[in-house]
């Protein structure tokens, strides 16, 4: 089988049978495919939302969701004007490309040293590759955003569209200025089922129980969102 067809089998028995999938990875581990087409997805996403939306009215919106004094957003919103479409999407594009493998690098090292503490034998790139996989239905919501930009009525379109499965825009519909809104829009469905894939990553790497394999894998989502919560309501 081809390195081409192998990943292909993969990317679907994520989907169909990813207990198959992550028990093939655990011998062939291929973390740089997940990871470009993470990126590019995220990136592509965000190019075409720059060629599309009111950039004055974007910026305008997203700084009425910080906690600011009026005379900060007024020169926040300067700044942002200055810099203009194309240095921002360049900020961001860069952003993007340096920030995920950051970010799957930081899951990784979660997982090996969850790994050393229950003896479970994992190495690094065993666990990059985890990170990488588990996270690959991000892409999912990149084409969900592509999709809502595509479809819009209006070049009004606030930046939670390029997260395309939020629970604000899918369920709550809060506006900007509730103090919900930043989190409910920043809450992805993906990181649910991400957090799922990786607890059948992990106990198809490690033989563990199926009970820790879902502790260890919805940790950093539990912790992230209710410290979150918790900072909210307080």
């Amino acid at each position: 089988m081809s390195e081409q067809s192998g990943l292909l089998k993969t990317t679907l028995n994520l989907i169909t049978s990813p207990s198959e999938a992550f028990a093939d990875l655990r011998v062939h581990g291929r973390a740089w495919f997940p990871l470009i087409l993470i990126i590019l997805s995220a990136v592509v996403s965000w190019v075409y939302y720059y060629q599309v939306v009111d950039f004055s009215w974007s910026i305008e919106q997203t700084i009425s969701t910080q906690d600011m004094s009026k005379l900060q957003k007024e020169e926040a919103l300067k700044m942002y004007e200055s810099m203009g479409a194309n240095t921002m999407l360049g900020i961001t594009v860069g952003s993007t490309i340096v920030m995920v493998p950051i970010i799957f690098a930081i899951y990784s090292l979660y997982l090996l040293i969850v790994s050393n503490i229950r003896n479970d034998d994992l190495r690094f790139g065993q666990c990059f590759t985890l990170s990488c996989w588990s996270s690959l239905v991000a892409v999912f919501s990149s084409l969900v955003s592509i999709l809502q930009i595509l479809f819009s009525s209006t070049n009004q379109i606030p930046q939670s569209a390029l997260k395309g499965l939020n629970i604000n825009d899918l369920i709550l519909s809060l506006e900007p200025g509730n103090a919900w809104y930043t989190f409910a829009t920043s809450f992805d469905l993906t990181s649910i089922w991400g957090s799922i894939l990786m607890a059948i990553g992990y106990k198809a790497f490690t033989k563990c129980g199926t009970g820790t394999a879902y502790v260890i894998g919805f940790l950093p989502f539990g912790l992230i969102y209710g410290i979150w919560a918790l900072v909210i309501v307080v």
